[in-house]
């Protein structure tokens, strides 16, 4: 065997036991994840129909009132709350939304006042988080920590952390795999059948999959921040210049919305007070479809103007992906079409699921893929060493976890070794079964099926030759 078909063998060795054994480790999370997602993804317009009165106006062909009004509004209807931000949206069938801090409901939720703009009426209210409706904060919390709070994020996080190498091993799988794909979809063998199939839909998918998998990882609990720091995608403050109190005095929201506009921003804005005398008044622009607008705009709260501005083409290039993945995860980049393309990659996931576990039914109960790094040569040993290292302290779930099986392998294999090579014991005669005992005084003969002939009795002996001396001539 040459030494390039020996490293392609070894390689497809190793392909095969990590897409087996992390397959089979992350696929109930990602069931969870595909799932969930599933349903995050239709989460906003079950939210327009859900809360439709609260969210939509009856008539928009009047003037819009002062945002300081709709405020205002707000604040009588919910007297003992403090404004935490304002979001007034670019379409003009939109309610103003009106963030609460109320003493009642406990962080990170609040309570959001819809205001009619035209007629500055309040048009209801509900609890919130980051200012979705109910039921898309509630479809969202499930699919990131399945309401299990901050430890339920692990959940997602050790899933995404080993979906890229199980996604690279899967591909290189089906790459140096068996060729004929093409009979092997229509082969009267199921499993065949079922395996070709697995291969070509996971290979459609992993385009789709790798973008939301890159969002969510810049997302993690223990890996957000190391990723974004890596990649150089985390944005950076703004810088601004100092707000220095003085007169005419805090100015209104409807200056701090004009001062927007005239600086860039468009689509819809997210007003966010200062918490203290000497920080600037924050507008943030968001805004689904193409092109991206993420801008964001520091203003005097005492003069009015612009001291800082931050807009989508100020990112670095890793930064702008990482705002369309992002997009493109929660649906928002382009519309209904990108909500069918998550809901075809949900579907497409959990169908890749059920074909891996038909698969792996179909196994058993043969063992698992034989071990395969010490069969790999040096120059794909040494590589592959240092990019787990790297990746372990990149993502610490993935990295605790390799550790974690590792040992459990090595402890595994020593423990099947010594059972391997331990001498057996020879078994007493009166622990033997009753049929495979062997009397004492009969000689054992092996190899041979020819009898022992049985000595005579002596006594007998003596009578037959009694016999003979007494018999008459």
């Amino acid at each position: 065997m040459t030494r390039a078909r020996s490293t392609r063998t070894a390689v497809l060795l190793l392909s095969r036991r990590v897409h087996y054994l992390a397959g089979l480790a992350i696929a109930p999370f990602l069931f969870l994840l595909a799932l969930t997602g599933l349903c995050y993804a239709c989460a906003p317009q079950l939210s327009d129909t859900l809360y439709a009165n609260q969210l939509f106006v009856h008539d928009a062909s009047r003037e819009p009132v002062p945002v300081s009004t709709q405020v205002r509004a707000a604040l009588a209807a919910h007297p003992q709350d403090s404004v935490r931000q304002v979001t007034v949206f670019e379409d003009p069938e939109r309610t103003t939304q009106v963030v609460l801090a109320d003493p009642g409901i406990p962080e990170p939720r609040a309570l959001a006042v819809h205001v009619d703009p035209y007629t500055a009426v309040v048009t209801g209210d509900y609890p919130t988080v980051d200012g979705r409706a109910p039921v898309q904060a509630w479809l969202g919390q499930l699919h990131t920590n399945l309401h299990l709070g901050e430890p339920g994020r692990l959940y997602a996080e050790f899933a995404v952390s080993w979906l890229p190498a199980v996604m690279l091993f899967g591909v290189l799988l089906w790459a140096l795999g068996p060729k004929k794909r093409r009979q092997r979809l229509k082969a009267t063998n199921p499993k065949i059948r079922i395996r070709a199939w697995h291969g070509l839909l996971g290979v459609v998918v992993v385009v789709g999959l790798l973008v939301i998998n890159f969002s969510g990882l810049t997302r993690t609990m223990t890996a957000g921040e190391r990723v974004q720091t890596a990649l150089g995608t985390k944005p950076g403050a703004v810088v601004h210049q100092d707000v220095v109190p003085g007169s005419p005095g805090p100015v209104d929201l409807d200056t701090i919305v004009r001062v927007a506009h005239d600086s860039g921003l468009t689509g819809d804005l997210t007003l966010t007070p200062p918490r203290a005398y000497d920080e600037p008044f924050k507008v943030a622009e968001s805004s689904p479809g193409l092109p991206m607008r993420k801008g964001v705009v520091l203003i005097d709260q005492y003069r009015g103007v612009a001291v800082g501005v931050q807009h989508f083409a100020d990112y670095s290039l890793a930064g702008q992906l990482r705002l369309l993945a992002v997009a493109a995860h929660h649906g928002l980049l382009f519309g209904v079409a990108n909500q069918l393309l998550l809901i075809f990659l949900a579907l497409a996931i959990l169908a890749v699921l059920a074909m891996g576990y038909r698969m792996w039914r179909q196994r058993k109960p043969a063992p698992a893929p034989p071990r395969a790094l010490a069969k790999l040569p040096r120059h794909v040993l040494v590589p592959l060493v240092l990019v787990c290292a790297l990746l372990g302290w990149l993502l610490p779930v993935f990295g605790v976890t390799l550790v974690a099986f590792l040992l459990w392998d090595a402890l595994r294999e020593a423990g099947r070794k010594s059972r391997t090579h331990k001498p057996k014991r020879r078994r007493a005669a009166h622990a033997l079964p009753k049929g495979q005992r062997s009397s004492p005084s009969l000689p054992v003969v092996t190899g041979t099926r020819r009898r022992t002939p049985a000595t005579p009795h002596p006594e007998r002996q003596d009578k037959k030759q009694d016999r003979r001396v007494s018999t008459p001539a």
